[in-house]
Parts: C-alpha cells; sequence; structure tokens
C-alpha cells in the first residue's frame, strides 16, 4: 500500500508540475513585463492597457502578413517597411525569452501618449521592444 502510494503522490506531483509549469512561466512573463512597461512609460499601462503572451513569433508574422496584404503599397514582408527592425528584434532572441504583446490604456491615447508594440522580455527584464503605434 505505501509502495501505491508513493507511486500516486509521485505521479500527481510530475503531472501537475507539468501542467502548471508553462502556465506559470506565461503568468510570470506577462507580470515582469507590466513591471518594466509602467516603469519606462509612466501613467500608460493602467485599466484598460493591454499587456498578453507569450505571442510565438510565426503567430505575430502572420498576423503582421495578413495586414500587410491589406496594403498595396507596402512590402509584403512581415511588419512591411518595418522589417529590418522586425529582423533585429528576432535576431536577439534567446532561449528562454518570451515575447509579449503591448497596448497602452486609453487615456494615454487620448493625451497623446499611447505605445503599442512587442517586448522581448528575457529574465524578468525588458530587453527590446518593436513599437509598431504611437499616438
Amino acid at each position: 500500500m505505501k509502495r501505491l502510494s508513493l507511486v500516486t503522490i509521485t505521479t500527481c506531483l510530475v503531472l501537475c508540475t507539468l501542467s502548471l509549469g508553462p502556465r506559470a512561466v506565461a503568468d510570470s512573463c506577462v507580470d515582469d513585463a507590466r513591471v518594466e512597461l509602467e516603469a519606462k512609460y509612466l501613467h500608460a499601462f493602467g485599466d484598460g492597457a493591454i499587456i498578453q503572451g507569450p505571442e510565438s513569433i510565426s503567430a505575430i508574422e502572420r498576423t503582421s502578413l495578413v495586414k500587410m496584404a491589406a496594403c498595396s503599397y507596402c512590402p509584403q514582408k512581415a511588419f512591411g517597411y518595418m522589417n529590418a527592425e522586425w529582423m533585429k528584434f528576432k535576431d536577439a532572441m534567446r532561449t528562454g525569452d518570451c515575447v509579449v504583446f503591448f497596448r497602452s490604456d486609453r487615456t494615454s491615447w487620448n493625451e497623446l501618449k499611447g505605445v503599442e508594440g512587442y517586448g522581448l522580455m528575457r529574465k524578468g527584464k525588458l530587453i527590446v521592444e518593436l513599437i509598431v503605434s504611437v499616438s
């Protein structure tokens, strides 16, 4: 009976760790990004601000290419005319990094301090930003 209980507890711990591990990392990444962005853009990441992640590079590029397809004069590359900046952003990535999407709150946009883009997080720090929209 003791052996069966030990196996059951060990199995539960492994499965619980596996199921909670990636989510905890994602939550930490977003939480860290919020702290970094609030410090950099004072009073811009209050209620209504969006910070979400982790975002995959392939999903970000797919979304960007859909937007570029709607623009007849834009280069048909991820982020169009900003493709070189996007490539630098991607080149800065290392194993374990997390990419977040962010958009400041409505008040910041009304006050012409709005910012939207992607942030590259590494060990709790904002390493690189790709700003795609400002007000």
